[in-house]
């Protein structure tokens, strides 16, 4: 039996092949037994696209073959960007920037915007379209890779001509949907009058200055789905995208502690994957910090990219609390976007679907409102009011608020516009207040002006 090559001579052995010595030859490195397996290794490499450096051109590294051999292991945008023979095409992978939906679940035609880089918050009430954004970018980018992978790269450039591919509801596995008819606005795959192909996602992005832009349409008939490239602008020589889609999980806790691998599974089988989400992170950090001192090896620094993109769908107002506006998209009717004001936020909070929402019709009700830092603070001044034998107020709404004063003031305001006789007090700690905010007679908050006179800040 032709014992195993070391992955060491592998990439010696493309190496010399690159360096101008014939198949046999670079094979002979390997020595002994392990010359037929080293000849028909460097064989299987030059019919996946490794051609020898040009003449007159400085020879590869081996640590470019061993990038090369990487690829053959499934790594397959790295070995298609060997193929075109451009390592900084490998390190060009684009940030989708925007995004066109046609009758994809509940959105009928719709564009979005996106940043392309850094953190994006999706925020919303319940069935707002949150979640239905990040379906339709990783349904484009499974109908992408089975495009890519079924027909080759050609069946998404511009001018590819061939038929859809067709999908049995087996192989669909982007998303979780009860039938494929739920793919579309309504569950009307059919539109009279038109080709089959009516729900598409349209995703575009930035290369080299040049708007990219590849939609991909989908048609359903007798419970098999057809995918093609309905538009493309594309050339072969294009990066595309790449796109990892989580879907949506439970059991986030205040705090995590740190878990072994059983502990983990324990928690990913009950349901609760949340529950483990900072030890994945603390673990992609330590690979990543160990990934970067091993690429630094005697430098003195390596470039760090800023092309990460991250699109997050959330209920959380203490996550949304903490963001920057300009990062929070708010998904509100029929449109989506980012929010332009930081006072915005509190608006949005309100018709989050969180505890808020359940206090709205009472307080239209009593509109009477005492905003406390927590409910705990609600029921100490209700043990005190009894101690002293006043009577605590029998419509009084409680909000719970950790915002400071200037949040407590936009959160009336919103509220007020929508309750005109509001009436709130609000109550909270000092904490490191200067003396001369507060007026120590009425113990009332100096820091905000042109305060409306039925909101009254108290420390």
């Amino acid at each position: 039996m032709t014992k195993s090559i070391s992955e060491d001579l592998r990439f010696r052995v493309i190496a010399a092949v690159d360096g101008g010595l014939s198949r046999r030859a670079a094979a002979e490195r390997c020595g002994g037994k392990c010359r037929p397996l080293g000849s028909r290794m460097a064989g299987d490499w030059f019919e996946a696209g490794w051609t020898p450096a040009p003449r007159g051109q400085p020879v590869r590294a081996i640590e470019d073959s061993r990038a090369f051999v990487l690829a053959r292991k499934g790594v397959t945008e790295v070995e298609s960007c060997w193929r075109r023979r451009s390592v900084e095409h490998c390190r060009g992978r684009r940030i989708i920037e925007s995004v066109k939906l046609t009758r994809f679940k509940r959105f009928t035609n719709l564009s979005f915007a996106l940043h392309p880089t850094s953190i994006s918050f999706l925020a919303g009430g319940n069935n707002s379209g949150k979640s239905t954004l990040l379906q339709a970018i990783a349904v484009w980018e499974f109908c992408r890779l089975v495009l890519e992978n079924e027909r080759g790269r050609e069946s998404l450039s511009a001018g590819y001509g061939g038929q859809g591919l067709g999908l049995s509801d087996d192989e669909f596995s982007p998303i979780a949907v009860a039938s494929l008819k739920h793919l579309w606005t309504n569950l009307k795959s059919q539109i009279p009058g038109q080709d089959g192909y009516s729900l598409s996602i349209e995703c575009g992005w930035t290369a080299g200055g040049v708007s990219k832009q590849l939609c991909l349409s989908l048609a359903l008939t007798n419970d098999r789905l057809f995918v093609k490239a309905a538009a493309s602008n594309l050339t072969d020589d294009d990066a595309l995208p790449a796109v990892a889609y989580l879907p949506p999980f439970a059991g986030i806790a205040q705090r995590e502690n740190k878990m072994s691998g059983a502990e983990r599974r324990g928690l990913i089988g009950r349901g609760l994957a949340g529950g483990v989400i900072r030890n994945l992170l603390l673990d992609m950090h330590e690979t990543n910090l160990a990934a970067r001192a091993k690429l630094k090896e005697g430098r003195t620094k390596i470039k760090s990219s800023d092309l990460k993109q991250v699109l997050l769908a959330t209920h959380s107002t203490e996550i949304l609390r903490s963001a920057e506006h300009t990062q929070i998209m708010e998904f509100r009717g029929a449109s989506a976007k980012y929010l332009d004001q930081d006072e915005r936020k509190v608006s949005l909070f309100i018709g989050l679907g969180s505890e808020y929402a359940p206090k709205l019709d009472p307080l239209r009700k009593s509109k009477r409102m005492l905003i406390v830092e927590a409910s705990s603070d609600a029921k100490m001044l209700q043990a005190w009011a009894k101690q002293l034998g006043i009577e605590w107020p029998k419509k009084i709404v409680i909000w719970p608020w950790t915002g400071g004063a200037t949040e407590r003031k936009h959160l009336f305001l919103q509220l007020k516009a929508e309750i005109p006789d509001l009436v709130a007090v609000s109550l909270r700690d000092r904490d490191d207040m200067a003396i001369g905010q507060i007026d120590k007679a009425t113990l009332s908050d100096r820091s905000q002006s042109n305060v409306d006179p039925n909101l009254h800040l108290k420390i």
